[in-house]
């Protein structure tokens, strides 16, 4: 097979004398990690411009800013290089190059002040459509079974085989989808299923749906040192301690404020979570997290257990529980998992009245207490949207500085 020699579009990186490449191969670039096709034209490998982000020159209001001065081709709209001749585009226009700039600036700041507010460095090479790159691919049972096969003496990698490139997690979207399929099948034909349907849709909303917004936490832990059973104990009996002593604490105190039960609830999880902190083998802030966003959703599982058999409307309950499971207590515990990790890692307690450790916890509580307000209290979707958006950005941050503390214990050891 000839030697093939192409650039990318994007960022102009040279690929010369490339050997093994088929008709519309996709090719990703080693350096921006843009994704192209290769086509032939004439025996010469060139880059497919039909990429679904190039702008077609035929529908594009600026004709004459997508097409390369040199050989007329299309062009990306922020390209540097032309990916059919490599000439370097250096005359776009300046209204096209400060709206680049200024957009630019404003999403490095952004950044930076997220990062400054959550007491962590700013958030570099990540990418959401590369984050869930592997949603929708194709993965066999035995990827499966690797995923879930973790945590024992035997599966745990050695810590110099961890990568600490960022994950790309799937089976939990594959969790959430099952269920809420299954979940809507025996609602739509719950006559057929009689007296069973209620018990079904029992299991997959009071446990399905906070199970699988557990199996992110569960996937992102790089490190795979704990085990689904060490998973299932932190749910049964971190939840089971953590909801006995709100209930204890709430027969005191006598709260019955739901925003004042968001303050209290995330305190004592938070005093739960103590009770595991000191395993070694768990001592990563990784682990913290996972272990967080265990209790949490063991936790959730008893208290809308709890509400359902209160409810008259229960089945109504059940449904809103359960379609916002993953923005709840999993996610609230998850970052006071993490902040108290954050002290254990710095070896005294007492970072946690200072610094970071109190910023994320009084983060949680904020969330939490926002969810149990009166605020926007019949548009649930629009606050679910934004605890969603705050919550889980932080917990994207928060997984680039896990990483980066694995980084740092990968060089002192080897």
């Amino acid at each position: 097979m000839n030697k093939l020699s192409f650039t990318c579009p994007k960022c102009g990186r040279k690929f010369i004398d490339i050997e093994g490449i088929e008709p519309d191969q996709k090719v990703e670039c080693d350096q921006c990690h843009f994704q192209f096709n290769v086509q032939f034209e004439n025996g010469n490998a060139i880059t497919d411009m039909q990429a679904k982000s190039v702008i077609d020159p035929k529908t594009s209001e600026e004709h004459e800013d997508v097409n390369c001065p040199k050989c007329g081709k299309p062009l990306l709209p922020d390209a540097q290089f032309c990916g059919f001749c490599g000439e370097p585009i250096q005359n776009r226009s300046d209204k096209q190059q400060s709206e680049s700039k200024e957009d630019d600036n404003l999403s490095k700041k952004g950044n930076q002040l997220f990062a400054k507010a959550l007491g962590v460095e700013k958030l570099e090479g990540f990418s959401l459509s590369r984050f869930f790159v592997q949603t929708f691919r194709h993965h066999s049972w035995d990827e499966i079974e690797e995923i879930v096969a973790v945590g024992t003496k035997s599966t745990t990698p050695d810590l110099s085989t961890v990568s600490t490139e960022w994950p790309t997690p799937w089976f939990f979207f594959r969790i959430i989808v099952f269920i809420v399929f299954a979940y809507l099948i025996v609602l739509w034909r719950s006559n057929d299923f009689r007296e069973f349907a209620f018990m079904i849709q029992l299991i997959l909303g009071i446990i399905g749906m906070p199970l699988a917004a557990l199996s992110f936490f569960f996937e992102i832990n790089i490190l795979k040192n704990v085990s689904v059973m060490q998973v299932g104990k932190l749910v049964c009996v971190g939840g089971f301690i953590s909801i006995l002593a709100t209930l204890i604490v709430s027969r005191v105190i006598k709260y019955e404020s739901a925003i004042i039960a968001g303050l209290v609830e995330e305190l004592i999880k938070g005093g739960v979570m103590l009770l595991f902190i000191w395993n070694p083998r768990y001592r990563y802030k990784l682990n913290g997290m996972l272990v967080g966003a265990s209790i949490g959703v063991g936790f959730a599982i008893i208290e809308t257990a709890g509400y359902v058999v209160r409810s008259n409307n229960f089945e109504f309950v059940m449904f809103i529980r359960a379609f916002f499971a993953p923005v709840c207590h999993v996610l609230y515990s998850s970052l006071v998992g993490y902040a108290l990790w954050e002290a254990r890692a710095n070896g005294t307690f007492t970072e946690i009245i200072k610094g970071k450790t109190l910023r994320l916890i009084a983060l949680a509580i904020a969330l939490h207490m926002f969810w149990n307000s009166g605020f926007l209290i019949n548009e649930l979707i629009f606050k679910c949207i934004i605890v969603a958006a705050i919550g889980y950005s932080s917990v994207i941050y928060l997984l680039q500085d896990c990483m980066n503390e694995i980084r740092i214990k990968k060089n002192k050891i080897y």
